[in-house]
């Protein structure tokens, strides 16, 4: 039996100037398929206002999607729903967070 050692130095920065910002949607319908168009067409109206303010897509990831189903009254009820979650620069001193309008939602 060999012994294997390894010497060196690693280093990772990482910045303190960013806050993560999750934004959720979330659709009630009465179909999986309606209900999973109209949460991706929010989440993707979402992306195209944020790459037009400059926002890079490298910061912008997918956090957790979900679809579950119920009955209620004997009618289905479908909620889907998709989490993106984005790393922006933040400051103490100035904060630039803007107001952004999509549909009924603000962020």
């Amino acid at each position: 039996m060999g012994k294997l050692s390894i010497v060196g130095k690693a280093t990772h920065e990482y910045p303190y100037d960013t806050v993560e910002v999750t934004v959720s949607f979330e659709v009630h319908e009465q179909s999986t398929s309606a209900a999973l168009e109209k949460v991706l067409n929010q989440c993707e109206d979402f992306l195209a206002v944020m790459h037009k303010d400059g926002t890079s897509m490298d910061s912008i990831r997918i956090g957790n999607d979900s679809v579950e189903q119920e009955y209620d009254d004997d009618e289905l009820d479908v909620c889907a729903t998709r989490e993106i979650k984005m790393r922006v620069p933040f400051s103490m001193v100035s904060n630039n967070i803007k107001n952004i309008k999509i549909g009924i939602y603000t962020l």
